[in-house]
C-alpha cells in the first residue's frame, strides 16, 4: 500500500503477491488469473499503468470494507458491469440484471409462498 501512495508502485510486486495469494492455498487457485497488469486497456506506457493500477489501490484502501452496512464491492461490481455494458453499445442482458428488476422479479417470483420454509430463488 505504501508503493501505492507514494508512486513508486510496481506491477511486478503486485503480480508477485497475486501468485503469493494463489499458491498460500488451494481455495485460492487461479483467483487472480484473468487480471491482465499490462493491458493496453490501461493506457499507453508502463507508468501510465502504474499510475491506473495505484490509483485504484488508493481508492479501495479508502473504502472502510469492515464498518458499513452495503456491499461496498458489489456495489461496484454492479456499477463497473454496468459501465462495461454501456460501452459495449449493448444491454448485456445475458449477464447482467439491475437490481430494481431483479428485486421485482424475485417478489413475483415468491408471491403468495412467502411463508414456505428453505424457498430459494
Amino acid at each position: 500500500m505504501d508503493a501505492a501512495r507514494n508512486n513508486a508502485f510496481s506491477r511486478e510486486q503486485l503480480q508477485k503477491a497475486f501468485n503469493n495469494i494463489e499458491q498460500s492455498d488451494p481455495l485460492f487457485a487461479d483467483l487472480f488469473t484473468d487480471i491482465d497488469l499490462y493491458s493496453n486497456r490501461l493506457g499507453t506506457g508502463d507508468q501510465k499503468h502504474s499510475d491506473i493500477i495505484s490509483s485504484l489501490i488508493r481508492e479501495i484502501d479508502r473504502a472502510d470494507l469492515l464498518n458499513t452496512d452495503s456491499d461496498v464491492f458489489g456495489n461496484a461490481y454492479e456499477y463497473l458491469i454496468g459501465q462495461f455494458a454501456s460501452e459495449t453499445g449493448k444491454k448485456a442482458g445475458e449477464f447482467y440484471t439491475p437490481q430494481a428488476v431483479s428485486k421485482i422479479l424475485t417478489r413475483i417470483a415468491i408471491a403468495g409462498k412467502e411463508r414456505k420454509r428453505g424457498l430459494s430463488v
